[in-house]
């Protein structure tokens, strides 16, 4: 009787005892011990980060055909996201968890860590679960980083999420499709009739020291109309409902954009061209991309091509007074469609997740795939312009 008392109190101390903790310990240390089952054993990096610490948790089995969470690490919110935290179920049979909550980030089985940002917010996290996987995330060049990644050179990230087609999982700004047979097609039509202005450009950020955009455009004033919106003109837009000011101003009074990267970066093709480049306007670009592996034939017009800003304002104005000659801009929406890419990347990062879920991945170096050295300085790309 006396044996039988004495381990009903011990089994009492240690239930007392697994309460108090769960109750006075810090919430990640909580739910650690509360749901240590669920965390997966898929080690794929247990070295020390940056001299930072980093957990040890429990060898326990993960069921596989649980959702991955997916935790957004950084100080703004991710557009293809959406909202605060959210499943989705993705190409009829991935689901994840996306939870852009950076104190959840210990429920993570991949932390999208983005680099661009890091010192905005006080670095990578200070421990490392050795379930998860990190992801070296950036969609800026590399002449565009607020971040030195030098400190995060050791082999800490899993896999990369970049623009450039060498990613793990390339992540670019948009993409450009042929249509299948059937589709539905727009309607032929002159896309100068109405339009009333030449050339257009939105700008808000006016540094000029990896691009020498700015210098450009004033160069092409001197000879064709060029209305410059934003902190760098002198013409605003301040209709803020929907797309207003692209989709019903821009597209409807002018015939060309100036899509101007702020850097020549290999493969670095932004929003700048994608957001106008299924609108009735002709993008100008200006960039360091190959445009014509990623863009259909005739679908835009490139700097490169004109020996210099005279030459190029020539040609636009050859196209402004022949609706023939600008309408053959147009002749590739009957077999190709192009648009941003947004909504879609979530769900490539949710099957990618899962179909190497039990892969292991190490990037060696970051210095291997992200480098200036794929960038070209302004004085070699203007070279002969000016």
């Amino acid at each position: 009787m006396v044996l039988k008392w004495f381990y009903v109190v011990i089994s009492l101390s240690v239930i007392t005892t697994f309460c108090v903790l769960t109750l006075l310990c810090p919430t990640h240390v909580r739910t650690i011990i509360l749901r240590s089952r669920e965390i997966s054993m898929n080690v794929v990096n247990t070295s020390f980060v940056a001299g930072r610490v980093r957990y040890a948790l429990p060898a326990v089995a993960d069921p596989t055909n649980r959702p991955l969470r997916i935790v957004y690490w950084s100080n703004r919110d991710i557009w293809e996201f959406g909202t605060v935290r959210h499943t989705r179920t993705c190409r009829g049979k991935y689901q994840c968890e996306f939870i852009l909550d950076r104190s959840q980030y210990f429920r993570g089985d991949v932390i999208l860590v983005d680099v661009h940002r890091l010192r905005f917010f006080g670095g990578l996290p200070r421990f490392r679960f050795p379930h998860q996987k990190w992801a070296f995330f950036m969609i800026e060049s590399p002449r565009r980083m607020f971040t030195k990644l030098k400190p995060y050179e050791a082999a800490m990230f899993n896999f990369s999420i970049t623009y450039k087609t060498t990613s793990d999982l390339p992540h670019p700004y948009g993409k450009c499709r042929r249509l299948l047979p059937g589709e539905p097609r727009p309607p032929v039509k002159n896309r100068a009739f109405n339009k009333t202005d030449v050339a257009a450009w939105f700008i808000s950020n006016c540094a000029d020291k990896d691009s020498g955009r700015i210098r450009y455009s004033q160069e092409l004033q001197r000879y064709v109309s060029l209305h410059i919106y934003g902190r760098c003109g002198t013409y605003s837009c301040t209709k803020t409902e929907g797309n207003y000011c692209y989709e019903e101003m821009l597209q409807k009074r002018y015939k060309f954009y100036m899509s101007f990267e702020n850097s020549f970066c290999d493969e670095y093709i932004t929003e700048k061209l994608y957001g106008v480049i299924s609108l009735d306007i002709v993008p100008v670009v200006l960039g360091g991309g190959n445009y014509s592996a990623f863009l259909p034939p005739h679908s835009f017009i490139d700097i490169r091509n004109f020996a210099s800003a005279k030459e190029l304002a020539l040609y636009l104005k050859k196209l402004d007074e022949n609706d023939d000659l600008y309408n053959e801009y147009f002749a590739w929406k009957q077999d190709y469609e192009c648009g941003v890419y947004l909504e879609q990347f979530s769900c490539d990062l949710c099957a990618y997740a899962h179909e190497h879920r039990t892969q292991k991945q190490t990037i060696d170096t970051i210095f291997d795939f992200w480098t200036e050295d794929d960038c070209t300085s302004v004085q070699d790309f203007y070279r002969g312009h000016f």
